[in-house]
């Protein structure tokens, strides 16, 4: 896990931009840890790849909100992902300062959070696990 010391302005508004859409929480999980640029193509390959499992897994879930799969079976369209990547997720990830976005290049680097964003990351993760878990139960019953 890369910790960076930077301070964001307003670290609250940072974490919910990080985690408050699933593709974003994709890339960050697919980017966690690498310290070379990753080209677009390959990282909306990896997200929609991702998101496919996540819907194999949750029949009922939301297809990451853009609604565009392909015709293979409910697998979200990489070229739709790479869309949406570009114009939106990633420069919002940007704002942020936790990737290095340079769209001439096509490329997305992983800058790192701070140690305060990873203790409210896993605190955030640790909660949608657990409300994942009582829904599941409530569907069950």
């Amino acid at each position: 896990m890369t910790e960076t010391t930077r301070a964001p302005a307003n670290e609250g508004e940072n974490i919910l931009a990080l985690v408050n859409h699933r593709r974003r929480r994709a890339v960050l999980r697919y980017l966690w840890g690498r310290s070379d640029p990753v080209e677009v193509e390959r990282l909306a390959t990896a997200v929609a790849s991702m998101e496919a499992v996540d819907t194999a897994e949750e029949p009922d879930a939301d297809r990451s909100g853009s609604g565009a799969v392909d015709s293979a079976g409910g697998r979200p369209s990489v070229e739709r992902v790479s869309i949406r990547l570009v114009h939106v997720h990633l420069p919002k990830l940007a704002e942020t300062g936790v990737v290095e976005y340079d769209h001439d290049a096509s490329t997305v680097e992983f800058n790192g959070v701070s140690s305060c964003e990873v203790d409210s990351l896993r605190r955030i993760e640790r909660i949608a696990g657990e409300l994942a878990g009582a829904a599941d139960s409530t569907r069950a019953s």
